[in-house]
């Protein structure tokens, strides 16, 4: 009796949190690739730009300072350390528990507003109009909203928008970037594919589009509604929405979308 081959899915999931995806999918008995579609690396002129030392030299300016992932925690507290041995006294914000716990890694105990299921940068930013209504019922000093936003370069640009909106004094801070990375095998050789960003999803989208029209009817698990829209938008009829970024919820979508398929 010839012996069943294991399923073959590709991980798109980043590293930390990718690695721990690949070791339990192989684990679980699936024959894994994993592919970022892309490498973060340090803006390269972050340390010479005058914006950006600026920015940094003023950061007891701002009011609020919001971190939009553990990647601009990494970086953007790396370069800020250089000239804050001791943070100012300021709100800091994060988005997502894991940027929160980089954060905390650095000495700072980051607000983290209630976000169930994935992070959302409009529950942060009705968390923070509540703050500064509070701050205003309060009496406080006199002091109006000045956010510094630290991301990756055309990233969260949803949270700028909005605070525009707002009509708020916001200032962003690049300190990462995405560098193309290749697929190391043929894309249409998988089963399935795990989706963790739109990023991601745009990638497979563009850039290997075999996966959308394989014959095989690849099964694309999305960490959220979003995600799998963009997939759905192509014409895949495969796509599944998990509702949860979480490794372990990943999986068991996974499993219960390839045995309902088989």
């Amino acid at each position: 009796m010839t012996q069943k081959q294991p399923l073959k899915v590709l991980n798109t999931r980043p590293a930390p949190k990718g690695i721990e995806l690949e070791q339990n999918l192989k684990a679980a008995g699936f024959d894994v690739i994993s592919y970022c579609p892309y490498s973060i690396v340090a803006v390269e002129t972050l340390e010479s730009e005058r914006s950006s030392i600026n920015m940094a030299l003023g950061l007891d300016e701002f009011t609020d300072i919001i971190i939009t992932s553990h990647f601009a925690a990494d970086h953007g507290l790396d370069f800020l350390m250089n000239y804050w041995p001791q943070w100012p006294e300021t709100r800091w914000w994060s988005i997502g528990a894991a940027t929160a716990q980089t954060m905390s890694s650095y000495n700072i105990d980051a607000i983290e507003p209630d976000q169930s299921q994935t992070a959302n940068s409009e529950t942060l930013l009705q968390s923070l109009q509540q703050c500064w209504v509070e701050h205003e019922e309060m009496n406080a000093p006199d002091r109006a909203p000045n956010v510094l936003v630290i991301a990756g370069k055309h990233g969260r640009g949803l949270i700028q928008k909005e605070l525009d909106q707002l009509r708020v004094s916001t200032s962003t801070l690049e300190v990462y970037e995405r560098q193309k990375n290749q697929l190391p095998c043929p894309s249409d050789a998988f089963d399935a594919v795990i989706l963790t960003s739109t990023e991601a999803a745009e990638d497979i989208i563009q850039s290997h589009e075999n996966l959308i029209k394989s014959d095989k009817m690849c099964s694309f698990i999305c960490a959220s509604e979003r995600i799998a829209e963009v997939v759905r938008n192509t014409g895949a009829t495969k796509v599944v929405n998990s509702g949860s970024a979480k490794n372990q919820i990943l999986i068991e979508c996974l499993q219960h979308t390839l045995v309902a398929t088989q």
